[in-house]
């Protein structure tokens, strides 16, 4: 069946790299699980934000684990033309590790300037949670919209991040709009 039965581990919080599908037992151990995907693959490099550099690989590495703070448009989409001068919602969903979303902040100018999103209230704690501010772009023109979300233990997303692996990825959402007259 291609549903993952007859069970599925889902890990609240964690990747989706250990919602282990088509269970047909589960062992109960007080060691860490060592094989192939904990110990080779699936590794974001240790420290914040799972960062390194292409010319800096970290030394020290572990399995990928918890949610990394993120963010992501719903509107507007990619290249989206909206009119100006008139009211848009600008919309979009945050999730983290479980500790909470508690700001998400939207630049209407490239990351220069921030302004408060206003956030719905938590479904869940391991649920995306929703965001939206009302916009009126004030000319037309071209614009590059961004959002950065903030958790209640304080992490937020980075303006830019890389590791060779490209797991955890957390770097700030941006999205290109057009604004016609």
């Amino acid at each position: 069946m291609v549903t993952g039965s007859p069970i599925r581990l889902v890990v609240p919080g964690w990747y989706g790299t250990y919602w282990v599908k088509a269970l047909s037992q589960v062992i109960v151990s007080n060691e860490p699980y060592s094989g192939y995907w904990t110990d080779t693959a699936y590794r974001i490099p240790v420290g914040p934000d799972a960062q390194e550099l292409p010319t800096d690989l970290a030394k020290k590495t572990e399995p990928i684990n918890r949610f990394s703070v993120r963010s992501i448009f719903v509107h507007p989409e990619p290249e989206e033309t909206i009119p100006v001068g008139r009211m848009y919602d600008v919309e979009g969903v945050a999730v983290d590790d479980g500790s909470g979303i508690s700001r998400v902040e939207i630049s209407f100018d490239g990351t220069k300037n921030w302004t408060d999103a206003h956030l719905d209230p938590p479904i869940d704690k391991y649920s995306w949670r929703r965001f939206r501010l009302a916009w009126t772009p004030p000319t037309p023109g071209g614009y590059t919209l961004a959002c950065r979300a903030t958790n209640a233990a304080g992490r937020t997303q980075t303006i830019y991040q890389w590791n060779r692996s490209g797991f955890a990825r957390n770097e700030i959402e941006k999205v290109a709009i057009h604004v016609g007259a």
